[in-house]
């Protein structure tokens, strides 16, 4: 509230109409960084990771308390996203240098070269990078290439256990951009032809899958374009039988 109500936060204007909700902290936490990051974004707005980073830091902060701490994990259930997409953007925190902050938080470099720079162990080094890739029409394969010298592209490659579908290193690039904007692991599958395929996004939580429908729905245009199966997963006997029960598809909570 106070950061709202600050004099700074609006100069211009003569009132701030606000709106206030009773919630759990973990919808507070999701309506003050996820939903207003993806409002700023539809707005047209540029959003930083850096500021995201930070705010989910402060939360983690401001909810844990004496006995009870908010974990990473906590705080990506409550965002509805995956913990590795929350602990890849907390990092950006500590690993970059200050010219490299500098210049993702003012949009001069994107965060995905911001992620490659993070594995330069030369502080120096990654500063120069970041200043180089600010200034040339670098794309992400060069800065990485640049970062780790040993590095080949990705070739086509059969799946393993004599699968019929490929995965086309030309897409590499797309499975982390896709991993990126919808928090979660991403795989993109063709067939020999490249005539049909499919794209996996993954869940852990029914939370998880509720964000990632949200996000789709904000995506997507062409409603007939999403069709497929949705599979749920078990480890054991005993979370087979849980899932079975609370799905409806038996009644006796003796198997549960």
């Amino acid at each position: 509230m106070a950061a709202f109500t600050h004099p700074d936060a609006f100069p211009q204007a003569t009132s701030i109409p606000l709106g206030v909700i009773e919630c759990n902290a973990s919808d507070a936490a999701f309506y003050a960084i996820e939903y207003a990051a993806q409002d700023q974004k539809a707005a047209g707005l540029i959003t930083s990771p850096l500021l995201y980073a930070a705010a989910a830091q402060t939360a983690i902060t401001h909810f844990s308390k004496p006995g009870a701490p908010w974990k990473i994990q906590t705080l990506a259930n409550a965002l509805c996203i995956a913990r590795p997409t929350l602990s890849n953007r907390l990092r950006l925190l500590k690993g970059l240098m200050p010219k490299t902050r500098e210049l993702l938080q003012t949009g001069q470099i994107k965060a995905e070269f911001a992620k490659i720079l993070l594995a330069e162990p030369s502080p120096t080094r990654q500063e120069n990078l970041a200043i180089q890739a600010a200034k040339s029409m670098m794309s992400t394969r060069e800065l990485y290439r640049l970062v780790h010298p040993g590095y080949e592209p990705p070739r086509l490659v059969p799946k393993p256990r004599g699968r019929t579908t490929d995965r086309l290193g030309d897409v590499a690039m797309m499975e982390r951009e896709l991993a990126e904007q919808y928090g979660t692991a991403t795989a993109i599958t063709l067939d020999e032809k490249g005539a049909k395929g499919s794209v996996e996004l993954a869940f852990h939580s029914l939370s998880e899958l509720k964000g990632l429908l949200d996000k789709l729905d904000q995506q997507l245009q062409t409603d007939t374009l999403l069709k497929g199966q949705l599979n749920l997963s078990v480890d054991n006997a005993r979370e087979a039988n849980a899932l079975l029960l609370e799905l409806g598809a038996n009644s006796d909570p003796e198997l549960a």
